[in-house]
């Protein structure tokens, strides 16, 4: 009984601790800070901690009090390699809301150098016990190969999650820890899945919401997919229904239970950010300032807009226009990405280059929330060759935009002919791209790991068998 008291204590301590680091910055903590925060004594603090300093190395402490949540939270019953990617996601979240980065990286930097215990490394951790029984698990279950053993399975894990942390306190936290392992975990840990149990891909289509939330998610998984796209309100008008506190609750706890990779919400085709309207762009700054905020507190990851049309005032025009809308929207406080979709070029359309997206995102105040979705109709269309130059177009991409900030794919084929400069989707293999140059994009190296989204003109019985036939042939092609 004392000693789970005196445990308690020592956790109440690191809790507010850490929490006071993140609201108020270490260097302006102090010591009767945390005490009284944590409600406990001068001398239970200095029987656990030399002082402040000490506290850092407190962190895997931290970590480990998630991962005793999570232990009785977790279903039994959920895939082993799943779980080992949901208690990722769950800790990520956590980092990025309550652990600067900043003490991240000084966690992590001494440890390197520290010729004490590292405290990283323990494997009488909660984290390693954890991992080592979901690894046994899974192995015999068939879920997971019988090699190597569950030990190694969770020492390679351990390793893979510290690499990412120190990706990101090197890049200074510029991007979504989260959404990057989302991708990066099922990559890194795939080979560990038994053969017939591989990773899918991330695929879905656009669903409606008209019956919830919650049944889009049942929806969703219905037709075989593990995403999905929907929109942040009625895409031909301005009206919305703010989801309740309960409803934002249960879909989280629904998607979270479907295992759906990254979700994307897309943004009404009736606002258009490139008009030197007053009225219509205030309309569309309103729009984005709404949506993220409420798609963020659904726990949504992305948040897609087509950039605008400048109406006849000049591209160059509509991008000023542009980016003084996104900079008077986007707060930087956002944890959701902003995505900007690649255009065919109909009209006066914006985002039919590479080059105009660069000029955007170059241009906002918070370069690091604005990332980009590729729709493949509308970059075919735009005069970009998918289909005979697909590893030119992703090097042009990349030497324009950089790879790294490609976030999704809108996956469409396109009822108009190459550099038509119209938009028209077509179902895939029902177009002028063909279904071989789609099954190029869903297996190229550099794409197979984001988030695809078909927006092909079916109903979910049409969506289910789509999903179905692309998941098979692209099963074929890798065996």
């Amino acid at each position: 009984m004392q000693k789970e008291k005196s445990a308690a204590t020592k956790r109440k301590i690191v809790s507010a601790a850490w929490k006071l680091f993140y609201d108020r910055g270490y260097d302006e903590t102090t010591v009767d800070e945390i005490l009284a925060a944590s409600h406990t004594s001068k001398g239970s603090f200095y029987h656990y901690f030399e002082g402040k300093d000490s506290l850092l190395s407190s962190l895997s402490e931290l970590f480990d009090e998630k991962y005793e949540e999570l232990m009785r939270s977790i279903d039994p019953g959920m895939d082993s390699f799943d779980k080992l990617i949901y208690l990722n996601q769950e800790l990520f979240d956590m980092i990025e809301k309550r652990v600067r980065v900043d003490l991240l990286a000084r966690l992590l930097s001494s440890q390197l150098i520290t010729r004490g215990e590292r405290h990283l490394l323990d494997e009488n951790r909660t984290y390693y016990r954890l991992l080592n029984r979901i690894a046994k698990e899974g192995q015999e279950r068939g879920e997971l190969k019988g090699e190597p053993a569950p030990e190694e399975i969770a020492r390679l894990y351990a390793l893979y999650e510290r690499a990412l942390m120190y990706d990101w306190c090197i890049c200074y936290g510029n991007y979504s820890l989260r959404e990057y392992a989302a991708r990066a975990m099922p990559l890194m840990l795939g080979e560990l899945r038994s053969e017939g149990k591989k990773q899918a891909l991330i695929m879905g289509a656009h669903m409606s919401i008209a019956g919830g939330l919650a049944k889009t998610v049942a929806d969703t998984a219905g037709i075989g997919a593990n995403t999905m796209q929907i929109f942040s309100r009625n895409p031909r008008g301005s009206g919305y229904r703010d989801p309740s506190s309960e409803e934002e609750k249960n879909f989280r706890r629904i998607r979270r239970e479907a295992f759906l990779g990254p979700v994307l919400a897309h943004a009404p085709y009736t606002m258009n950010l490139a008009s030197a309207q007053e009225k219509v762009s205030e309309f569309a700054r309103l729009v984005i300032r709404e949506d993220v905020a409420r798609m963020d507190r659904l726990g949504i990851e992305l948040f897609v807009l087509h950039p605008g049309s400048h109406t006849g005032i000049g591209a160059e025009a509509g991008i000023e226009n542009i980016i003084r809308g996104l900079n008077q929207a986007i707060t930087g406080d956002e944890r959701i990405t902003i995505l900007l979709e690649t255009m065919s070029g109909k009209g006066t359309e914006i985002g039919a280059r590479f080059e105009e997206l660069k000029a955007i995102r170059d241009g906002v105040e918070h370069p690091e929330k604005i990332g980009i979705c590729l729709d493949t109709c509308h970059v075919f269309a735009a005069g970009y060759d998918i289909v005979k130059d697909l590893d030119g177009v992703l090097a042009e991409f990349d030497r324009v935009l950089g790879l790294e900030l490609l976030k999704a794919v809108h996956l469409n084929d396109s009822l108009m002919p190459f550099a038509s400069h119209k938009d028209r989707h077509a179902v895939i293999g029902g177009g002028e791209i063909g279904e071989e140059a789609l099954l190029a994009v869903l297996r190229h190296p550099r794409l197979c790991g984001l988030p695809f989204f078909l927006e092909t003109p079916l109903d979910d019985a049409g969506h289910r068998e789509e999903i179905r036939r692309l998941r098979e042939k692209v099963r074929s092609i890798k065996s």
